[in-house]
């Protein structure tokens, strides 16, 4: 049975005491969890005010998307859209969620179902509701059809099977699709068009967002779409897996998707696997190559397919066969036969049965010079190795809150280019084990600010990996482990970053600062680790410190600089959050002195309505906004105040007995406008500081220390978690 949930701006919510942004529908009996997980995802983000004579070309989000709920992917078909102003004036936003479960999903497609009248809501009409079920799920099914939509806009069918092999693709990093606002109307058809390629078990694997701004980088979401001209479009075009539908590309090598959607190739029978990057999933038959595209300027041929020999008829089939099985089995005869007699003749001589199994030692590597790269050791994946445990390690990078506050009390508005580049940092103090090889889960280890403080237990800022109350004999033990695992790692001559391994440079001492608003500066002697996973920005640096075991990440985002790729789809959306938090910062210090100078001018039983919101003003500017940031993830008490102070102060004019004056008049309609004004930028504070908070994830190629033989000490697969 689905579930519904509905998100808007209200003076009063489901929940008590909510107003605001808040949910005012949701089916009976819906679980916390989940309306906190689809609150999550009613992002949005207006292109246009609602007084722009464009404001009807804000983009509605269409999207399928999949969302882990109580452990299980559960699929969301979703509708956010621009709603006009709310009660107290601001921009407003309406987002209608389904949850669908699994045995009530339409063969036809998410696509489909989004286009079916009856199932999303497009308003609202005030009245808070908990309504028994969710919408009725219409049945339906479609058959593969020609993607004539895809043809009308981009002047090829063949589009339409490039993004139905995208969806069928099992690759982590998303696929963008750059479109004109005039293509909007069209997106949802094309959708449509490209799914019903896939065989209708797939279609619900096919997770799309029209207006994929500020995605949850939780949230499963393949194709993403992005109106030309934001912060994710130009992001989209420089990470490369992107179509731009405002530019002429041309499909270079075509693959039986693009030539099912352009109508040459007929049938159902796609078998739809695992694939890497764009392959294209074959048919039985013809198998062709994978889809390959450019823009018209950069337009490049491949290799011809090889061709493949004939088949032989059946009844030669047939004899070649047990020929075959014949032959192999000789074969394998011949090779025990020989194993037996090396075996035999080694032991005869007193020699181990495999070479290299003596004691002697190994001739040791010659290690190469410094900057010069030698081979790596090959160390298999799957083959047991005991001595080096491997767990993902989570690596935090926090944002430079003093960066932040320097830029909000330079008084930033819409056209101030953001800093150049945004500075995050963060250490990672490495846990003397990484627990069993087959975990393969991600565990936090501490982390910490990279500011100067002390290797003691309490110093570390951080979520350890303990060993949760085990007995202290237990975590003695555990020193132990520690003091080995730290001296062995400090033997270490080479590294690699998945890659081949260089020699270790030689440490050198490197200045930080704090991230804190703290002024905290330290310096480490630390080793520059060479060679940083591309997957990371270029302007990344990362360090290991032998004394503290840990390392040490210094990073620079710039946003607008052409090519910028931070690996991950959801730093495009951290710019934009980062303006606003910024922007709503500034807006309510200039916002709280303004409404102090109001004051001085209302009479005495106005004066003591907004003395709650003059007192916080009075702290001086800098000090406020340090405040507001430690607080921007919960606005609730100001903006509290200041509908308070609204409603007290039009219930105190209605309780004049004589009218007030021209400049008094003038006063209080500043005040009250003020306090407006303060609610819409605090609530756009907290929720744009919420998707700083969230940041975004970077998996990278595993690191790995060596000694001088090019022997194994430490292998730790990293995840780079950047946020606030």
């Amino acid at each position: 049975m689905s579930t519904e949930l509905l998100y808007t701006s209200a003076p009063k919510g489901l929940r008590h005491g909510s107003r605001g942004f808040c949910t005012v529908l949701t089916t009976s009996g819906m679980p916390i969890n989940v309306i906190g997980k689809l609150e999550s995802i009613s992002g949005y983000r207006h292109l246009f005010p609602p007084d722009s004579p464009r404001a009807g070309e804000n983009p509605v989000t269409q999207a399928h998307q999949r969302v882990s709920l109580g452990g299980q992917l559960v699929s969301v078909i979703s509708r956010i859209a621009a709603y006009g102003t709310d009660y107290s004036g601001r921009t407003n936003k309406l987002a209608h969620h389904v949850a669908l479960d699994a045995s009530e999903l339409p063969q036809a497609g998410p696509a489909w179902l989004l286009q079916q009248p009856t199932v999303m809501r497009s308003q609202w009409y005030g009245q808070c509701e908990t309504p028994p079920t969710g919408p009725s799920i219409p049945r339906g099914d479609q058959p593969p059809r020609i993607c004539s939509s895809w043809k009308s806009v981009t002047g090829d069918a063949g589009w339409g099977g490039v993004v139905a092999e995208a969806f069928a693709a099992d690759a982590g990093q998303p696929f963008w699709i750059v479109y004109s606002l005039d293509h909007q109307d069209r997106l949802l058809e094309m959708m449509d068009e490209s799914i019903s390629l896939l065989p209708p078990s797939q279609r619900w694997r096919a997770t799309f967002n029209t207006f994929a701004v500020n995605v949850p980088p939780d949230v499963d979401c393949r194709v993403r779409m992005v109106p030309a001209g934001t912060e994710e479009a130009r992001f989209a075009t420089s990470a490369g897996k992107c179509v731009d539908l405002t530019r002429t590309q041309s499909i270079t090598t075509a693959s039986q998707w693009v030539e099912r959607a352009r109508g040459k190739l007929r049938g159902d029978g796609v078998s739809v696997g695992t694939s890497t990057g764009f392959s294209a999933v074959q048919d039985p038959v013809d198998s062709e190559g994978a889809s390959v595209w450019s823009s018209s300027e950069e337009s490049a041929s491949g290799p011809p397919p090889t061709p493949q020999p004939p088949a032989l008829p059946d009844q030669l089939r047939k004899h070649s066969g047990g020929r075959l099985w014949w032959s192999s089995l000789a074969v394998i005869v011949a090779l025990l036969m020989l194993s037996g007699i090396w075996c035999l003749s080694r032991y005869w001589a007193g020699l181990p049965l495999l070479p290299g199994g003596a004691s002697k030692p190994a001739a040791p590597l010659a290690v190469a010079p410094p900057d010069a790269s030698v081979t790596e050791p090959v160390v298999s994946e799957t083959e047991e190795q005991p001595t080096v445990p491997t767990q993902r390690l989570e690596f935090p990078v926090r944002y430079d809150q003093k960066q932040m506050l320097g830029w909000v009390l330079g008084n930033p508005d819409a056209e101030t280019p953001l800093p150049s580049p945004i500075s995050l940092r963060g250490r990672l103090n490495l846990p003397s084990t990484l627990g069993p090889r087959e975990s393969g889960e991600t565990v936090q280890a501490s982390v910490a600010d990279p500011s100067p403080v002390s290797n003691a237990p309490g110093a570390l800022n951080s979520a350890t990996a303990s060993d949760g109350g085990q007995a202290s004999s237990d975590r003695e033990n555990a020193r132990r482990d520690s003091a080995a695992t730290t001296e062995s790692a400090f033997k270490a001559t080479l590294i690699a970053w998945g890659g081949k391994a260089v020699r270790l440079p030689p440490a050198e001492s490197v200045r930080i600062e704090s991230t804190s608003l703290a002024n905290i500066v330290g310096t480490f002697q630390v080793h520059p680790i060479p060679d940083v996973d591309p997957a990371l920005s270029a302007s990344t640096r990362v360090y290991w410190r032998p004394e503290g075991d840990d390392l040490i990440a210094i990073s620079g985002f710039d946003w607008h600089a052409d090519g910028n790729s931070s690996g991950d789809a959801a730093s495009g959306g951290q710019a934009a959050a980062y303006r606003t938090v910024g922007q709503s910062l500034a807006n309510l210090s200039a916002l709280f002195a303004s409404l102090q100078q109001q004051s001085a001018e209302l009479p005495s039983s106005f004066r003591s309505i907004v003395a709650p919101l003059v007192l916080r003003g009075n702290r001086g500017r800098e000090s406020l906004v340090r405040s507001l940031l430690r607080s921007a993830d919960d606005m609730d008490e100001i903006i509290d105040e200041a509908m308070a102070v609204t409603d007290q102060m039009q219930a105190e004019v209605a309780g004049q007995a004589g009218p007030l004056n021209k400049s008094q008049q003038d006063a209080l309609l500043r005040a009250v406008s003020d306090c407006e004004r303060i609610v819409r930028s605090a609530q756009e504070l907290e929720e744009s500081f919420h998707v700083l908070q969230q940041g975004w994830t970077v998996d990278v190629a595993d690191l790995r220390f060596q000694d001088s033989d090019g022997d194994l000490i430490r292998r730790l697969p990293l995840r780079f978690h950047f946020s606030w």
